[in-house]
């Protein structure tokens, strides 16, 4: 972000501070600028004047949202940005789009920076970093689509080297059938063919037995005839 924007000397700007709540005020702002953050939020926090209240709201929030205490200070902030006069307001929108925007809360970031600029139309900071969110928001939406896209062409690549794994499996398939069958067909013609050759030899056999008979019994019918 292009700057933050913390009011630690609105206490110049102001009246109304008791002598014990500008010393609360004064100590919290030294504890603040050494980056002692918990310190300087206790302090703020014992501002009592109610007329001082919009101011002390506005640096504990700061000092919290430092200390990594985010949605107390945003709390904080958002009610001095909700009731507070529009000039100290509009910079606490501006500091609570600043904090979103540190936690990577574009979305909220830009509300933040455009509310800003609804009371302070000239707060040239908040459109400066209104402009840096839009942009990351935009390219955070094209890099989801962009990785939405690869994912679809992923599935489809996947879903189309299964569909082609699964023809290529029924086609191996129907081929593996086939040459079941056809070993089938081959190992039954060889056995039909072992069956027929005993067959035609036992047929020779019967046949060579009949005929060596009938030839002797036809010599033996013959050879008286012809003997002299």
């Amino acid at each position: 972000m292009k700057r933050s924007l913390f009011l630690f000397g609105l206490l110049l700007l102001f009246t109304g501070f008791g002598d014990g709540d500008a010393i609360n005020n004064s100590r919290g702002n030294g504890y603040f600028n050494k980056g002692h953050y918990k310190q300087a939020a206790k302090l703020y926090g014992k501002i009592k004047n109610k007329r001082n209240k919009f101011i002390a709201e506005y640096n504990r929030g700061n000092a919290s949202i430092k200390s990594g205490d985010l949605q107390n200070g945003l709390g904080l902030l958002g009610d001095v940005a909700e009731n507070g006069k529009s000039d100290i307001a509009s910079k606490a929108y501006y500091n609570m789009g600043s904090a979103l925007f540190n936690n990577q809360k574009y979305k909220e970031a830009a509300n933040m920076y455009i509310n800003a600029l609804k009371l302070k139309p000239d707060f040239n900071d908040a459109k400066y970093n209104l402009e840096k969110t839009l942009r990351l928001l935009k390219q955070k939406k094209q890099n989801n689509e962009n990785k939405q896209k690869n994912k679809n062409n992923s599935q489809k690549n996947k879903q189309k080297k299964n569909n082609k794994k699964s023809k290529n499996n029924k086609k191996q398939n129907k081929q593996n059938r086939k040459q079941n069958i056809n070993q089938r067909e081959n190992g039954n013609r060889q056995k039909m063919s072992k069956k027929e050759a005993e067959r035609i030899l036992n047929a020779l056999m019967r046949n060579r037995k009949r005929i060596k008979k009938d030839s002797t019994a036809f010599r033996k019918f013959l050879s008286p005839r012809y003997t002299w």
